[in-house]
Formats: structure tokens, C-alpha cells, sequence
């Protein structure tokens, strides 16, 4: 129910942005981003990352064939499984907050170069014209930033 509101707003938004100067300034626009694409694309380059879902994998499929196997002969190694697979999503989470900085760099970045007053995730949208979504120039920004801030990369 509370989705509602916002919705009307973003529609609202969106059709006071595309029917010309409506009153605002005749640069307002408003983009959209897929972020789940973008924090998939900058985490698959950490190596940390790759080591860490490859054991979160692993011990998915562990806890799979327990739960299938005896309860009773397997429930001290499932719980091993459980306690381990909990601290590594929780360090999965921690990766994935570490570059919200990183990718809200990047947006700001790309908003101001084309002038966009909004920029919203994908999620967030019920229709636009794919000249909307600017996740492939995030994506880009988002990489440059990281390697200026990486002093290896210097």
C-alpha cells in the first residue's frame, strides 16, 4: 500500500520531465540505473569475492545433501556448516557495502555530466525508453574512479 504513493510520484516525476519545459528548467531529466548489474559487474573483479562464493557455494551444496542424509549422524557437521555460512555471508554483505560509496561516486559523476536531476534504480521503474538507463556509463565511471583511487594502479 505504501508503494502507491510512490509510484504516482515517479509517474509524476517522469511525465512532468519528458513533455518539455513544464515549468522547471528545460535540463531536469530523470535516468535510471540497474544496480544489481553494476555491484555484480565491480564485486566479480574482487578476488576476495571469487574465493568467498566459491566456499558460500560449496557449503550450500554441503547443507543440501545433509538435509537429504540422516539427521541425527550429520547434525554436528551441519551445524559447522551453518555458523561457517552465516560469518561468510555476512562478510558477503561487507564487500557489497564497502563499494555503495564507489557506485554513488560514479552516478553523481554521470548525472552531473548529463545534467540529470534524478537518477533511480531500475527496480523502481514501470516503463522508459531505454535511452533512460545509463548503467553501462555508471558501470564505466565506476571502474575509472577505482583505478584513479587504486594506488597500485599508478
Amino acid at each position: 500500500m505504501k508503494a502507491i504513493p510512490f509510484i504516482f510520484i515517479l509517474i509524476f516525476l517522469c511525465c512532468s520531465t519528458t513533455g518539455g519545459n513544464s515549468g522547471s528548467d528545460a535540463h531536469d531529466s530523470v535516468r535510471y540505473v540497474n544496480l544489481r548489474i553494476i555491484v555484480d559487474a565491480i564485486v566479480a573483479e574482487d578476488p576476495e569475492w571469487k574465493v568467498l562464493t566459491s566456499r558460500i557455494i560449496d557449503l550450500r551444496r554441503k547443507r543440501k545433501h545433509t538435509e537429504v542424509s540422516s539427521a541425527d549422524s550429520n547434525a554436528g557437521i551441519k551445524k559447522v556448516n551453518e555458523d561457517e555460512l552465516s560469518v561468510l555471508e555476512k562478510k558477503e554483505t561487507e564487500i557489497k557495502r564497502r563499494i555503495y560509496p564507489l557506485i554513488e561516486r560514479a552516478i553523481k559523476a554521470v548525472a552531473r555530466r548529463g545534467e540529470v536531476t534524478l537518477v533511480i534504480n531500475s527496480n523502481d521503474v514501470l516503463y522508459s525508453d531505454d535511452r533512460a538507463d545509463i548503467t553501462g556509463e555508471v558501470l564505466s565511471e565506476t571502474r575509472s574512479i577505482k583505478m584513479r583511487d587504486d594506488p597500485l594502479s599508478r
